[in-house]
This record gives C-alpha cells, sequence and structure tokens, in this order.
C-alpha cells in the first residue's frame, strides 16, 4: 500500500498507511523502510526520515547499496548536505544507484562544484557513467552558470559514453542556456531536438525570456506552449507574469479574460508538516484547516516580532 501510494505521488496518503502500521505496533522491515523513504524525501520531513535510519541502525537492518541510495536521497532533498555525504561515504559498496543519489543531491542543494568533483572521483574508481548521473551534473552546471562545462558535459556523455540524451537532459541545457541569457542558442537547441519538446521545455524557455526581458522568443515559446497544452492553468499563468514583466498590462489583462472564459485555474501550492504522526495538509488561501485561526494568530505575531526586531537594529532603544 505504500508503495503504490508513493509511486502514485499521493505521499501524504503513503505516511498515513505507515503511521497506522506503527500505531498497530508492525514494526516496520528492510522492504518497508525502502519503499516508504521516497514519500518522507518528497514531503521534506527530515525528522521521520532519521527515524528511519535509526531504526535500521537499532534494529541491525542492513543499510546496503538500495537502502543507502534511498536514505542519501531522503537527506539531500531535506536539505541536510552533511549527512548525505557522510551517509555515503559509509556505504560499504557503492553502485550507480548511490553515485547518482549523491550528485543528484548535491546539484539540488547548490553544491554543483561538488557534484562535479564527486563525478570525476567516481570516474577515477573506474565506474561508468549512466544518463542518469549526467543528469545531475548538467543540473549543477545550470545553477552554477556553467555553461561551458555543461555543454562539454553533454558532448562527452554523446561521445565518450555513447548515451542517448533524454528530454530531461535537453531541459538541462535549455534552462542553462536561459539563465545565462544565451537565449538564441536556448531555440535553436529547442528546434533541433531530435524529440518534440515538452511544455517543461517551453516553461523554461519563456521564464529566461521573462528574466532577460526577450520578447520575441518569448512569445514564440508561450504560442508554442499553449499549442501544447492549451488548458494548462499554469502556462496561463506563466504568460501573464511573462506580460506584467513587460509592463503589457493590456495583454496580462486579456490572457486573465482567456482563463475565466475557459475556466481555467492555476493549481494551488500545497505544503505538509507531519505532527505527532499525523500529516497536515495547507493550501493557498485555503482556510478549511479546524486550526486555521491559531495559525494565523502565530504568523501575526511572529510578524510583530519581526518588525520589533527590525526596528531595534536600525533604531536602537528609540521609541517607535
Amino acid at each position: 500500500m505504500i508503495s503504490r501510494y508513493a509511486e502514485a505521488g499521493r505521499f501524504k496518503e503513503a505516511l498515513d498507511v505507515f503511521f497506522t502500521m506503527r500505531a498497530q505496533d508492525v514494526s516496520p522491515n528492510y522492504v518497508t523502510l525502502v519503499r516508504v523513504l521516497p514519500a518522507i524525501s518528497r514531503l521534506g520531513d527530515v525528522r521521520l526520515g532519521k527515524w528511519i535510519h535509526c531504526h535500521a541502525i537499532k534494529n541491525e537492518i542492513e543499510v546496503d547499496d538500495v537502502l543507502g541510495s534511498a536514505l542519501v536521497d531522503m537527506y539531500s532533498k531535506c536539505g541536510n548536505v552533511e549527512a548525505t555525504i557522510i551517509l555515503f561515504e559509509s556505504l560499504p559498496k557503492k553502485n550507480p544507484i548511490t553515485w547518482s543519489a549523491l550528485i543528484g543531491g548535491l546539484a539540488l542543494n547548490g553544491r554543483a562544484h561538488d557534484a562535479i568533483t564527486h563525478f570525476h572521483m567516481m570516474e577515477k574508481e573506474g565506474g561508468i557513467p549512466t544518463d542518469v548521473m549526467f543528469l545531475g551534473v548538467l543540473n549543477a552546471c545550470s545553477h552554477a552558470g556553467l555553461v561551458d562545462e555543461g555543454q562539454s558535459y553533454f558532448k562527452r556523455m554523446l561521445t565518450v559514453y555513447w548515451l542517448n540524451p533524454r528530454m530531461e537532459h535537453y531541459g538541462c541545457l535549455v534552462d542553462m542556456l536561459g539563465r545565462a541569457g544565451f537565449l538564441e542558442e536556448a531555440e535553436e537547441l529547442v528546434k533541433g531536438m531530435p524529440m518534440r519538446p515538452d511544455d517543461v521545455i517551453f516553461k523554461s524557455l519563456l521564464a529566461a525570456c521573462r528574466i532577460h526581458g526577450r520578447t520575441e522568443i518569448g512569445l514564440r515559446a508561450a504560442k508554442q506552449l499553449l499549442e501544447l497544452d492549451p488548458a494548462a492553468g499554469d502556462c496561463y499563468v506563466l504568460l501573464s507574469n511573462f506580460y506584467a514583466s513587460l509592463e503589457d498590462w493590456h495583454s496580462v489583462a486579456e490572457v486573465r479574460i482567456k482563463m475565466k472564459k475557459l475556466h481555467i485555474g492555476k493549481t494551488p501550492g500545497c505544503s505538509w508538516i507531519a505532527v505527532d504522526g499525523k500529516i497536515h495538509e495547507f493550501f493557498v488561501e485555503d482556510d478549511s484547516h479546524p486550526r486555521t485561526r491559531e495559525r494565523y494568530m502565530v504568523l501575526e505575531e511572529m510578524a510583530g516580532k519581526l518588525q520589533e526586531e527590525a526596528w531595534n537594529a536600525t533604531f536602537g532603544d528609540e521609541e517607535p
């Protein structure tokens, strides 16, 4: 049940099943730990992830390459980079899965140079890179602005290791070029892709055009995006934000009106938190949670304290 919920992207339900199992005094075994960790990673519940790690050690469950890579992935996605590295180095056996988890995790947390360093360490130890490893390296280059290095790794992937790039690899390259302001090169790359670009590619290109104010390329990307998925709310929101960055308020209004006519809405942002074995789910502009009033009271108190601290830092003991 945990596995199926996690595979379907229903991470809250996966943890609900796990907590129910624990409440019934059923002790998790090796398989349970491996299956529940992806859900923990996506929800960012590092405390529960640490409990899983401690449970494995306490109950002498072997942290092999499979469970180890799942733990590495969990720590990295929860933002605990040091724990990620320490755990990886403690693994008795390293394989492409564990290396990929580490390199991808370092890239995810903005540790681009560390990700590239570990990629070279893997090669020196005789490891053969996989397409997933190259995806992590390209992500690292993208976030660090290492355009020349990223293009070099992409070329090595093709000519040295004979790996076929997937949509995700091209997406990394488009994102990397777009972030650096090379919009013409990014558009040419999209045109020359061996497969039809998906919506993520055009969203990345459009977002880069908004940042760099490139109207013509941005409009072409927006047109392609809406042709691919004319009913996707986030596409219209991205297009509206693009027009707003150009101060084209007439076009912003047209996009909003079209969304209203087509009954298109944006999927609201969502966050989760686990408290006492129960998952609490919160959506943007949603006050259906039974303790909403208490949450807003705490937020108001926090805002007041922040304002007071800001005043004291600026004016000292003077009365506001």
